[in-house]
C-alpha cells in the first residue's frame, strides 16, 4: 500500500503472477467490444477486442508542426461487454540544438574521438568523418551516492557499427584501438580517480553490443567517477541523428542521467586516401639470408634449397638413408 515499485526481478514475477490470478477471477466476462480513440474530437484510430487473449493494439497520432505549444484532449470510448484496459504515451525528440543533458542523480557524458594518424581527436559538433574511419565512443558517469542495479544504454548512430573482440571475424587491430588513450580537451582530465569496465566487483560487469545499441550494467556502484568505452566502425554515409544516452537506476527510473542529441556526418572516403582502419597490420618477417657452400664442405654436407625456398639436406643413395619407421614404443604422426 505505501510502495510505488517492486524492488527487484522476482518481486516483479511473484507479483505479476498474483494478478494473472486476480485477473481469472475479476475479468469473468468475455469481451466483445468496439474501441476508439480522438485527439480533440478527431478520431485517428479504432480497433475490436472479442477473446482474453486478443493482443494488445496500439494506435498512434502523429505530432505536427500545428502542435507544437497547444494543449489537446485524448478521448477513449469504448462500446460493447468487458473491461478496457489502456494508457496514453506522449513521445517527442527534441531539436539538436535545444536539448540539455539531465542530472537526476546520475551526471552523464558521452564523447565521439576519431582516429587521425596515431592519435585520438576529439570530434566536435558539425565535424565530418569518411567511411572506415575507426569512433571511439567515451561515456563518463559520476554518481554523487551509491546506486544500486544502473544500466547503460547508448544509442547507436545508424552510420556507425560496434566493433565486437568476441567475434572471429572482427579485426583485432580495430578492437584494440579502443584501449584508452585520451584525447586532448576530453572529459577524462576533469576526474583523476575514474573506475573502468570489470575493474572490480562493484562496478560494471556485462556489455551488451547490439547493431543499434551498446549496454552495460552494474548490480551496485559506489559514489564516485566510472569510465565505459567502445570502439565502432563508419560503415553507411549520409547524416544521422545521434540519441541521448540514458543511464538509469532499474528499479528506480527517476533517479537518472541524460546526455544531449548530436548530429553524426559520414562522407565518402576518396578514392586516392587510403583507409587506415583497413590496413593489415602485420610483423615484419625477418629476412631469409641465402646459406653460402663451405668451400672444403662434400657435396652431403651442403644444403639446397627446395621449390618453396626452404632448405633440406641432399638425398643420399638408398644404402646410405636413415630407416623412417618408429622406433619401438613410438608414435608415427
Amino acid at each position: 500500500k505505501d510502495r510505488d515499485h517492486w524492488e527487484n526481478t522476482q518481486e516483479n514475477m511473484f507479483c505479476m503472477n498474483a494478478l494473472a490470478d486476480y485477473s481469472k477471477v475479476y475479468e469473468n466476462v468475455k469481451p466483445d467490444m468496439k474501441v476508439s480513440a480522438a485527439l480533440n474530437g478527431a478520431e485517428f484510430g479504432h480497433t475490436s477486442f472479442s477473446d482474453l487473449r486478443d493482443k494488445q493494439v496500439t494506435l498512434d497520432r502523429p505530432i505536427t508542426p500545428a502542435d507544437v505549444g497547444t494543449k489537446a484532449t485524448v478521448d477513449i470510448e469504448r462500446n460493447g461487454a468487458g473491461r478496457l484496459y489502456y494508457n496514453t504515451r506522449l513521445r517527442y525528440a527534441p531539436r539538436a540544438d535545444l536539448a540539455k543533458p539531465v542530472n537526476s542523480g546520475i551526471e552523464l557524458h558521452r564523447e565521439y574521438s576519431v582516429e587521425h594518424g596515431d592519435k585520438w581527436e576529439l570530434l566536435k559538433t558539425k565535424d565530418e568523418i569518411k567511411r572506415g574511419d575507426l569512433v571511439r565512443v567515451d561515456l563518463y558517469l559520476s554518481l554523487p551516492a551509491a546506486r544500486n542495479f544502473v544500466a547503460v544504454n547508448d544509442p547507436v548512430p545508424g552510420g556507425l557499427e560496434p566493433v565486437n573482440r568476441e567475434l572471429a571475424n572482427t579485426s583485432q587491430v580495430d578492437a584494440d584501438k579502443g584501449d584508452f588513450v585520451a584525447a586532448g580537451g576530453s572529459w577524462f582530465f576533469k576526474f583523476s580517480d575514474w573506475e573502468g569496465y570489470n575493474v572490480s566487483r562493484w562496478s560494471f560487469y556485462h556489455q551488451e553490443l547490439r547493431h543499434d545499441s551498446v549496454r552495460f550494467y552494474a548490480d551496485y556502484l559506489p559514489a564516485g567517477n566510472y569510465h565505459l568505452s567502445y570502439t565502432a566502425q563508419a560503415i553507411a554515409e549520409g547524416s544521422f541523428t545521434v540519441m541521448p544516452t540514458l543511464a538509469e537506476e532499474m528499479y528506480d527510473p527517476d533517479v537518472y542521467g541524460k546526455d544531449v542529441t548530436g548530429e553524426l556526418s559520414v562522407a565518402e572516403r576518396p578514392a586516392n586516401m587510403p583507409e587506415e582502419a583497413e590496413k593489415p597490420h602485420k610483423k615484419p618477417e625477418p629476412k631469409k639470408e641465402e646459406a653460402k657452400p663451405d668451400e672444403n664442405a662434400t657435396p652431403d654436407d651442403n644444403a639446397t634449397p627446395d621449390d618453396n625456398g626452404d632448405e633440406h639436406d641432399q638425398d643420399t643413395p638408398d644404402d646410405d638413408k636413415e630407416s623412417d619407421a618408429p622406433e619401438d614404443g613410438g608414435h608415427d604422426n
